[in-house]
């Protein structure tokens, strides 16, 4: 227990600042993780399963594809740190439509707690979490960092820091290799 990725999540919670905006896909909707996160004073934005968002949806009258919710977690949670914090988050629904050329349009369901920022603004702090995807799947197949090793929260951490450095360190070395030859 505490080693799936929501587990790891909640052990670096305590790490993070006030000012940070988790972006996280659809596996992070629990209520009680949501509420662990606002606790914090962070912002969120998350994918929402489909079908637990057109729920919510039906449910609360959500028009004009942005509204408020009430997320309800379905059981008590196993976390000590849970049992205070009650059952129920209000989060802001958007349902954003991707369109690609070539490809049929497709929904995508966003919940946060971001209740002032522009739709359009969420969409693209969504679209972003895409592009570090992209970007560390890129790094992860340079360095040859397909499994992380680590246990913890604070190994993976540094596994990813070195990763970096030497990737950067390579980057560096092509490209005054270029300049210079």
């Amino acid at each position: 227990k505490g080693q799936a990725e929501t587990g790891l999540l909640r052990k670096m919670l305590d790490r993070l600042l006030p000012t940070d905006i988790l972006v996280m896909d659809r596996f992070f909707t629990s209520a009680y993780l949501l509420l662990q996160i606002q606790k914090r004073q962070m912002s969120f934005v998350t994918r929402l399963r489909d079908r637990t968002a057109k729920d919510l949806i039906k449910k609360f009258k959500v028009r004009s594809n942005d509204g408020l919710a009430t997320l309800s977690g379905h059981s008590l949670s196993s976390y000590e740190e849970d049992v205070n914090i009650g059952r129920e988050i209000e989060i802001r629904i958007i349902k954003s439509t991707i369109q690609r050329q070539g490809f049929r349009s497709k929904n995508l369901y966003i919940a946060t707690n971001m209740f002032s920022e522009p739709k359009s603004e969420i969409e693209i702090i969504y679209a972003d979490r895409w592009g570090i995807e992209v970007a560390f799947r890129n790094l992860k197949n340079t360095m040859g960092l397909s499994f992380i090793k680590a246990k913890t929260p604070a190994m993976v951490e540094k596994e990813i820091w070195v990763a970096l450095m030497t990737y950067n360190l390579i980057i560096s070395a092509i490209t005054i290799t270029k300049l210079f030859f």
